[in-house]
């Protein structure tokens, strides 16, 4: 019976993995998808923005509580900038497009796009270094008491 309960336990989980892997990709593909169809109103990208929402926060808070953050990317303030122009970079450019194709104006576009680009880059930055600060407390918490649960063996 308690093997059952494992095998169980292991395909559950195995799903939820898979499901937690994925979801996110394809939340990513269809939300810019919409608004660049033009169906990219508030109302109609709600429910796709909840969920997005929900597996980044959950997806998030298990790899701090796990001590992951990335096997190539170091958790330092250069890679956290990088990451925060090319967000910012990225967001300016479709708002800028989205501005234009609304409004028609050249100018007012522009300063769409870099308004987006400052508060999503400073944004994003702002998170990255408080995200790898609490990451880094969490991997020396690890760390200790592995030490501890070495030291006792």
């Amino acid at each position: 019976m308690e093997k059952k309960y494992y095998e169980i336990l292991f395909i559950t989980t195995f799903i939820v993995g898979i499901i937690s892997v994925i979801m996110p990709w394809g939340q990513r593909t269809t939300i810019p998808i919409q608004m660049f169809l033009g169906n990219g109103s508030p109302k109609n990208l709600a429910g796709e923005w909840i969920v997005f929402m929900c597996l980044a926060i959950y997806l998030s808070a298990a790899c701090m509580k796990n001590g992951i953050w990335d096997r190539k990317l170091k958790p330092n303030f250069k890679t956290n900038a990088i990451a925060s122009v090319i967000a910012g970079t990225a967001l300016g450019v479709i708002w800028f497009v989205i501005s234009y194709q609304n409004y028609h104006n050249f100018i007012g576009s522009i300063m769409t796009g870099v308004f987006m680009f400052v508060c999503t880059g400073g944004l994003c930055l702002a998170a990255l270094v408080v995200s790898s600060l609490i990451y880094k407390k969490r991997v020396e918490k690890l760390e200790k008491v592995d030490e501890d649960s070495m030291c006792d063996e």
